[in-house]
């Protein structure tokens, strides 16, 4: 199995019939332990965020942190199945993913990430400037788990880019906090994939206590 590494859990369900109901989130990490005493080779388990080992279940992983989910089975035991037909009649292939007429199955888990690693190649500019040569941008600096990082640059020569990075909270949303003279400004990101566009929602708190908020929206040109 390829590329294992800490990630989030979004479902464990006890059969794959109840994939659909809601379900926590939890951290946890892969490991490649030793089979049982006396046999060779070893095998994948998932210890989540609490130190135990998933057993006896199925859950939906993010593995490679880009917002979508493949569901995997555990035994009794808590090695994951790779490569057969689990008990309860669902065919896994050999990175232990479920799949259904060869496809593995997926799950969004994250739709700011989905959206930020399919929009990975696209410029976003500033709508409001749009036909005065003033090109300002973003575009993505790359993702890890829990952060997504814009450079933000201008479309001419001995420009410099500058990074911003946003981090994902209890919440679910990416957001960029700083202060300035005493005022804290909050910057939410979100996409509006069908539309390649990049959305900021802005909100500054001010010293009396009052919240404004705006919003700026970049655009792939096409």
């Amino acid at each position: 199995m390829n590329q294992k590494k800490k990630i989030f859990i979004s479902a464990a369900a006890a059969a794959l019939l109840a994939i659909s109901a809601p379900a926590a989130a939890y951290a946890g990490m892969w490991e490649l332990t030793a089979m049982e005493e006396g046999s060779s080779g070893a095998v994948w388990r998932y210890r989540d965020d609490t130190g135990a080992y998933l057993a006896d279940t199925w859950a939906w992983i993010d593995g490679n942190a880009d917002g979508e989910a493949e569901c995997y089975a555990f035994d009794g035991a808590g090695v994951m199945y790779a490569d057969t037909v689990t008990p309860d009649g669902w065919t896994v292939d050999r990175n232990g993913a479920w799949t259904v007429n060869g496809r593995v199955e997926k799950r969004v888990t994250d739709q700011v990430l989905y959206d930020a690693v399919r929009l990975a190649d696209a410029k976003f500019y500033d709508t409001d400037m749009a036909g005065s040569g003033y090109t300002h941008y973003f575009r993505m600096g790359g993702v890890r788990e829990g952060e997504i990082r814009l450079l933000e640059g201008y479309d001419y020569k001995g420009q410099l880019e500058t990074e911003m990075i946003f981090r994902r909270e209890a919440d679910g949303r990416y957001v960029l906090r700083s202060d300035s003279v005493g005022r804290e400004l909050e910057t939410v990101l979100t996409f509006r994939r069908s539309k390649k566009e990049l959305v900021f929602g802005n909100t500054v708190y001010e010293k009396s206590g009052e919240a404004v908020q705006s919003s700026s929206v970049y655009r792939v040109r096409e």
